[in-house]
């Protein structure tokens, strides 16, 4: 299962990182709760070029994926 799979991890399109709620109800070791957990409300690192960035609109499409799963 990959991470980037809507259900567990989302970026919005402000890049902003979100984790799903079942996710953040797990405690599995410092892995999960420093790792994945720690990524929850931070903001992607983005390219310098602009037009090397994530498309704002696919990223507004897959978000919205995302918070219908969880």
């Amino acid at each position: 299962m990959r991470l980037s799979t809507p259900t567990l991890i989302g970026v919005d399109p402000d890049y902003r990182t979100h984790v799903s709620d079942p996710l953040l109800e797990i405690h599995d070791g410092p892995f999960l709760e420093l790792g994945l957990k720690g990524i929850a409300g931070t903001l992607i690192d983005r390219p310098r070029r602009n037009e090397d960035c994530p498309d704002r609109d696919r990223l507004a499409i897959r978000f919205e994926q995302f918070k219908r799963s969880t």
